[in-house]
């Protein structure tokens, strides 16, 4: 071959061989939940401690009155504080690429890109 192959020749090949110029078709996040020392700590340490401190948690009712409990025997009461939090990125990933037509939806792992974070309790 003398000359390079352009790049109008390199894109009908490809579609040829059932490759799509598009957007990946987003199906969910790859994250370490699932990751065996996770597991362990969620399963092992956080939930019992989770569970032994629920039976020293106040409970209301929907109009939120406390159901009194009975604490004597376990001391004080415990007042558990959930705080939620998502992190937005922007700009950390090509939108286009080549995929096969027949390829599934792949997990990707979040980027590292320009971070938002929104933070509640």
């Amino acid at each position: 071959i003398d000359k390079p192959v352009s790049l109008n020749t390199a894109c009908r090949y490809l579609d040829k061989l059932g490759y799509r110029f598009k957007c990946p078709t987003k199906d969910q996040y790859v994250d370490r939940h699932e990751h065996p020392d996770v597991v362990y700590y969620r399963d092992k340490i956080y939930l019992p401690q989770y569970f032994k401190l629920q039976e020293q948690v106040a409970i209301f009712d929907k109009n939120g009155n406390p159901i009194h409990n009975d604490f004597s025997e376990m001391g004080r009461h415990v007042i558990i504080w959930y705080h939620d939090q998502s992190i937005f990125y922007a700009h950390n990933r090509r939108h286009k690429t080549w995929y096969h037509k027949d390829s599934p939806a792949k997990p990707y792992q979040k980027g590292e890109g320009y971070s938002f974070m929104v933070a509640d309790y």
